[in-house]
């Protein structure tokens, strides 16, 4: 059996994560797990209202979504501080495990981070075309 996790923040990684979703929560071979980080979440539960089969963890006690800058900053404060630090790992790990994480966003890194925090394989979907420069746009051609 592989577990596949998938950490969503954006509406848009959840649009282009969504298909894949799909197909393999139809896989019989496959267990499909929702990772909401809490970036967006207020839209991206609506996408997955059509999914079937799957897991939640949810990540966060957002009211809102994430839309300013200090609520921003305040976000990846609570999210390290609360599944990095303080947490005990999420996943058992009795079986093959993947984390999926999409794009080149700030919940794109935290993904990657909570992924490698539970042991899990981390496989990275598409960060877009670089503009090689390192801070343009911000943040997303650093991460």
């Amino acid at each position: 059996m592989i577990n596949f996790y998938f950490f969503i923040g954006t509406k848009a990684q959840a649009i282009k994560s969504i298909s894949l979703m799909k197909l393999i929560s139809s896989d019989k071979n496959c267990n499909l797990n929702l990772v909401d980080s809490g970036q967006h979440f207020l839209i991206t539960e609506k996408i997955f209202e059509s999914l079937n089969n799957y897991n939640l963890f949810k990540l966060h006690n957002n009211l809102s979504n994430v839309s300013t800058y200090r609520s921003g900053i305040l976000w990846v404060l609570k999210f390290i501080f609360n599944n990095l630090i303080l947490k005990n790992k999420y996943i058992n790990n009795d079986n093959k495990n993947l984390c999926v994480i999409h794009g080149d966003t700030v919940s794109t890194l935290l993904g990657l981070l909570w992924g490698k925090r539970n042991s899990l394989e981390v496989v990275h979907l598409e960060s877009g075309l670089t503009s090689k420069s390192i801070l343009n746009p911000f943040p997303e051609e650093i991460i």
